[in-house]
C-alpha cells in the first residue's frame, strides 16, 4: 500500500474507532510501528487532530469533529497543484497563507518518496515570477472586510488616500469584486461621490468600515473581467492606435498583450503598420517608450504629440 493511501486509511479507521494502538495499527497495514510513528507525525503536521492517549491502555484517537471524505489525485494532478504552490505564494492572499501552505505540506506529506523525490527536484529547477512590483503589506483584518462585503453585498466606508494630490478622502462604496495585478489587490466598486466604478489599490486604504445596515445589488451585466489590464487591450475599445513597428521587432513583441488583438494593415520592406483598438490609447506611450528602436506612435495625432511632449521633456531633463 502506498504512504497516501495508508495515511487516508489510518484516519478513517481512527475516526471509526474511539482508539486503535500503534501495534494494531502496524499489524494491520502490515508494517513495523516505526512506520505508524512516522505516519502519525505526518498526519499531526498536516493538521489533522490526532490525539496519543499515555499509558498501558494507551493509543491512537482522533477528535470527534474531524472529519473530511476522501479525494483521490492522479499524480499529475499532485504535480499541478503543488507546482502552483509558488505562484500562490507570490499572490500572498491576507488572512489565508497560513491555510495554504499547510495544504500544501498536507500533499507533500502523503507522497511517496520516488513522486516527493522527483517533485523536489523539479521544484529547485522552475521559477515563476509574476510581479512587476513588490507588493506592499496588507493587514489581514481589512482584507477580511473587503471580502466579507463582496460575499454579503455590505456597503463599505473608506478612508482612502490619492498619491498624487497627497491627500485622504472617505468615499461609501459598493464593492463589486477583487483583483489582483502586478503584486497589488485592487477593488472593483461603485463610489458613490465620484458616480461611478472605481479601483481602489487595498494597500491605500487608511480606514475602513462595513456598514451592516446598508446593503447594495450587484449589477447584473458587470463582468470583472472588464476590468484587469487584459481587457485593456482585447480589441474592443473606441479608440484606434496605429503603430510603426519594425519587422524585426514585430514577432518579438506580437504576444505581448498590448498586441494580441493587432491587424496588420500595411506592410513595408522594413516595417508593419499594425491597428489596435483600444479605451486607454495612452498605455501605449510606455510601450512605444520600451521599444523606442522598433516601435513608433502613427495615430490618433493627438497620441503621437503627446509622445513628442514626453521625448522633449524627457531629452531637457537629461540636457539640464
Amino acid at each position: 500500500m502506498k504512504k497516501v493511501d495508508r495515511l487516508m486509511a489510518i484516519v478513517l479507521k481512527l475516526k471509526k474507532q474511539n482508539k486503535v494502538t500503534a501495534t494494531e495499527l502496524a499489524n494491520f497495514f502490515e508494517v513495523t510501528p516505526r512506520t505508524i510513528y512516522r505516519d502519525i507525525q505526518a498526519l499531526s503536521e498536516m493538521g489533522i487532530p490526532v490525539i496519543a492517549l499515555p499509558g498501558n491502555e494507551g493509543g491512537y484517537s482522533i477528535a470527534d469533529h474531524y472529519f473530511i471524505p476522501p479525494i483521490m489525485f492522479t499524480k499529475e494532478e499532485v504535480f499541478s497543484l503543488l507546482l502552483s504552490e509558488q505562484i500562490v505564494n507570490q499572490v500572498e492572499i491576507p488572512g489565508h497563507q497560513r491555510s495554504i501552505n499547510t495544504a500544501y505540506l498536507k500533499i507533500i506529506n502523503v507522497l511517496d518518496d520516488e513522486t516527493a523525490f522527483k517533485y523536489q527536484n523539479l521544484h529547485k529547477r522552475i521559477v515563476f515570477n509574476i510581479k512587476e512590483q513588490k507588493p506592499s503589506a496588507i493587514d489581514q483584518q481589512p482584507f477580511q472586510l473587503v471580502t466579507t462585503s463582496i460575499e454579503q453585498n455590505k456597503k463599505l466606508i473608506l478612508t482612502y488616500f490619492h498619491p498624487k494630490k497627497q491627500e485622504l478622502t472617505e468615499r461609501k462604496v459598493h464593492p463589486y469584486g477583487l483583483i489582483y495585478e502586478d503584486g497589488l489587490w485592487y477593488i472593483i466598486a461603485y463610489c458613490e461621490l465620484r458616480k461611478e466604478e472605481r479601483m481602489f489599490a487595498v494597500n491605500r486604504i487608511k480606514y475602513i468600515k462595513l456598514v451592516e445596515e446598508e446593503n447594495f445589488f450587484l449589477p447584473q451585466d458587470f463582468e470583472i473581467e472588464k476590468h484587469s489590464s487584459q481587457a485593456i487591450y482585447n480589441g474592443h475599445g473606441d479608440t484606434q492606435v496605429l503603430l510603426k513597428v519594425s519587422k524585426s521587432l514585430f514577432y518579438i513583441i506580437k504576444d505581448y498583450h498590448q498586441m494580441i488583438s493587432s491587424e496588420i494593415v500595411e506592410e513595408n520592406d522594413d516595417f508593419y503598420i499594425v491597428a489596435l483598438q483600444t479605451n486607454a490609447p495612452k498605455n501605449y506611450l510606455s510601450f512605444a517608450l520600451r521599444f523606442v528602436d522598433g516601435v513608433e506612435i502613427m495615430k490618433p495625432h493627438s497620441l503621437r504629440n503627446e509622445m513628442k511632449e514626453l521625448l522633449s521633456t524627457t531629452i531637457k531633463k537629461y540636457q539640464s
